[in-house]
């Protein structure tokens, strides 16, 4: 059964892609749920970067993002690939990634709290 959760995105990075020799945006993402790493790749000749265009634009911005569809392909880094033909649904921006990220480990930390755990302390070791 697939998680339903929303995602923070954490990281652009503007490169090319070797399999069309354009311009690509790789998006890393976190689940908010399962503080696991999500990846989604952004290509012109697949026609992706219609439902991405806002967040391209403003890689400064922070972002929470719904309706992503994971798959069930990973990375050679562990990363799940999250389909970028996705519906993506911004659910919530902000001017910067590190209000996203004060709000998120505001609710890691409640949630860890509440298991007994220190997850939050995990992500970044």
């Amino acid at each position: 059964m697939a998680i339903t959760q929303p995602y923070i995105v954490v990281e652009q990075r503007q490169g090319h892609s070797q399999k069309y020799g354009t311009e690509m945006t790789t998006i890393i993402m976190v689940g908010v749920k399962d503080r696991r790493e999500y990846v989604t790749y952004i290509d012109s000749p697949n026609r992706n970067a219609v439902n991405w265009q806002h967040i391209i634009r403003n890689p400064t911005h922070g972002f929470v993002l719904r309706k992503l569809k994971a798959t069930d392909k990973s990375t050679k880094k562990g990363q799940t690939i999250i389909n970028a033909d996705s519906p993506v649904m911004i659910e919530w921006e902000t001017d910067t990634l590190d209000e996203v990220l004060a709000d998120a480990q505001k609710f890691w930390e409640q949630e860890d709290r509440k298991n007994g755990s220190d997850k939050f302390g995990d992500l970044f070791q």
